[in-house]
This record gives C-alpha cells, sequence and structure tokens, in this order.
C-alpha cells in the first residue's frame, strides 16, 4: 500500500436541491506505480468537517460526489487519447450523516486505473459537498478539510500487486541494497572471520567426536553393503538408544530468533515494527531422515552418502522449507512511507533437510 497526498482548490459549484451552492474542491495528485503493478484497490480518504448547534439532537447529512474530467473520443477514433472535447465522469458518490468531525472514504479505483492507463491525463478529483434533501442546512453544516500538510489534509491510499515472484525480487533487491549500506559497519568482522577460517588446519575437536559418536551409536543394525562403522538408525538396543536421545535433541528443529532492525542497522528504512519474531532452523539432519523434515530425494541420498563416506560427503542442511509474511511500514525510494500487509518470505514457518 502506498500513500499519497495533494494539493488542492476550492470554490462554489453548482446549486444542489435545497437552491443553495453545493461546494467544490480540486484535489490534484501525482499518482505513480512501478512497471508491471497493478493497482487492485485506490481510497480517497476525506475528512468531514460539522459544524452544527451543540444542543441539537441531530446531525448533519450531506451527499458527498466525486467526479473526474475525461477527453471524450471522437468519431472514427479509439481511446482517452484521441484528444476531444472533456467530459464529466462520476467516479463515485456517498450520503454522509455524522454527529461529529470524522474520516469517510471513498472508492476511486477507476479514476486512478485511468490515470495508470493515460500517464498524459491529468490527475484531478472534483469534490461536491451538497444537501440530500431540500429540508436540509437548518440543523447544521458540512465541508471536508482540503488544507495541505496537516492532520486532516486528503488521502489516497493505493493499495496495488504483483506476481509473486517478481515481488520478492523487487522486495530483495531493496534489502541488498540497504545491506551495502551498512557494509562497513560489518566489515571488521567479516574480516576477523575470514581470517579464523584460514587458519584452521582441521575442525573443531569437539564437532569430531560428535561426529564419530553418531556414527557409532547411531545403531546397531548393519546395512548390507555398508562398511561396518556405518549403522542406521533402526536399533533399539544399548548404545542405540542414546543415538536416538541424541538425534532428538541435535535433531532440525526450528528454534526461537528475534530480530531487532536497530541491531542490522536497517531502522533508517524501515519504520514498523521495530523488532520481530523471524525463527530459525538448528540441528542435523541424521539418517534415515524422518517425514515431517520432508526430505527431497537429493537429501535423501546425500545423508545415505554421508553414512558411508563421511569424509567426502556432509549431511543435507536443516533449512526453511515454508517461509511467511509480516506487515511492513517502510521508506521506499528514500522518502516514500509504504505499508505492505504481506512482507514475504520473513518468517520461518517450517524447517527440513535438503
Amino acid at each position: 500500500m502506498s500513500e499519497h497526498q495533494s494539493f488542492s482548490e476550492s470554490d462554489d459549484g453548482e446549486p444542489d436541491v435545497n437552491g443553495s451552492t453545493a461546494r467544490k474542491h480540486t484535489l490534484g495528485f501525482n499518482v505513480t506505480a512501478p512497471r508491471g503493478e497493478t493497482v487492485t484497490n485506490a481510497t480517497l480518504r476525506l475528512y468531514a468537517l460539522i459544524t452544527r448547534d451543540q444542543y441539537a439532537y441531530i446531525g448533519v447529512e450531506r451527499r458527498v460526489r466525486v467526479e473526474m474530467t475525461v477527453p471524450s473520443v471522437p468519431a472514427g477514433h479509439h481511446g482517452h487519447d484521441a484528444g476531444g472535447e472533456p467530459v464529466t465522469v462520476r467516479v463515485c458518490e456517498k450520503d454522509i450523516y455524522e454527529l461529529h468531525n470524522a474520516w469517510e472514504t471513498f472508492d476511486v479505483t477507476f479514476a486512478v486505473r485511468h490515470w495508470q492507463k493515460h500517464p498524459s491525463s491529468p490527475q484531478f478529483l472534483q469534490i461536491y459537498v451538497e444537501s440530500v434533501f431540500s429540508t436540509a442546512g437548518n440543523g447544521g453544516d458540512m465541508d471536508v478539510a482540503t488544507m495541505p500538510l496537516t492532520d486532516s489534509e486528503p488521502l489516497l491510499l493505493l493499495y496495488s500487486s504483483v506476481r509473486h515472484r517478481k515481488q520478492s525480487r523487487l522486495e530483495l533487491s531493496l534489502m541488498i541494497s540497504h545491506e551495502y549500506d551498512i557494509k562497513k559497519k560489518v566489515e571488521n568482522h567479516r574480516k576477523k572471520r575470514s581470517l579464523e577460517r584460514r587458519t584452521r588446519v582441521r575442525r573443531n575437536t569437539a564437532e569430531i567426536q560428535e561426529e564419530e559418536s553418531n556414527m557409532i551409536f547411531e545403531g546397531e543394525l548393519p546395512v548390507p553393503g555398508l562398511p561396518q562403522h556405518a549403522h542406521n538408525s533402526l536399533g533399539d538396543r544399548g548404545r542405540g538408544r542414546r543415538g536416538r536421545r541424541r538425534r532428538a535433541k541435535n535433531g532440525c528443529k526450528m528454534k526461537p530468533l528475534r530480530v531487532d532492525f536497530k541491531d542490522i542497522g536497517w531502522d533508517d528504512w524501515i519504520i514498523a515494527p521495530v523488532h520481530y519474531e523471524a525463527f530459525q532452523c538448528t540441528g542435523k539432519c541424521f539418517y534415515p531422515l524422518a517425514s515431517h523434515l520432508t526430505p527431497t530425494k537429493h537429501a535423501v541420498v546425500q545423508t545415505l552418502m554421508n553414512s558411508v563416506h563421511p569424509d567426502r560427503t556432509s549431511r543435507a542442511c536443516c533449512v526453511p522449507t515454508k517461509l511467511g509474511p509480516i506487515s511492513l511500514l517502510y521508506f521506499e525510494n528514500s522518502n516514500t512511507p509504504t505499508y505492505k500487509y504481506q512482507y514475504d518470505d520473513m518468517v520461518v514457518l517450517e524447517c527440513g533437510c535438503r
């Protein structure tokens, strides 16, 4: 969802059913959308200003009409860009009854889609506030706020969607660009890690012992064709029980991961939330792979090869297999506040072996 502000001008409109002149406001916008993005819904929010006798028991009722002008299509031409005389088109209208000042919403999807289809057309909306009945007007009055740069200025909210893969690529590109922005903050940390990797001659002793213990205690029933030291995990006697307990403790599973955007330097472009629970996948993928880990055929083969040749083949990796979205309010293009109800692939929902 994106938010667009407007500029406005006000004047007297046409007479309403009460014989008085209807109020008219002209709102101008500058709506742009990325290529390939489709506007699914557009909502105009107007702040209704109510003035009435404080002792009156009834509210104020008015009809608010939203119109726009489009060029007519001369004979023999096709499309609105043919350059004919302007024609007034009613976008929507709404009868409003209020006792106090309140926000009102209007569906202006038709107008925004027209502006997207015809970028050269002027982006103006005419707002008319008129009486509903001939007896109206004695109990108070109603208008809409149009002053820019105030808390009650008109707002145009756009709800858009793109194809899932393309949207994910754009969001990922945005994150990567901000990752480069904080590159200097983590440069020293990366150098330190690189130095540790270069100076590491062999694996940590504890890790070697754990792998050896996994090979020894994963079971005692031999598998035909496997070396004597490679055992399956179906044994249920002696040390095999300890192997199962070890697998239950160190197996692939989902664990909490609280992400604070300030910690990673993203608080300068992400407005809300300040932090969220992302979860993470940790642990090892032991053979045989359990069905709830939804292993691929390749993961099964790789894990079996690890049982035969642990020095040549690594285990399958415990990774997220299903991700979910969060709602995100952030700055797009440096200065445009953008709200997305579903910012995809931000929360781990399931873990598996791949």
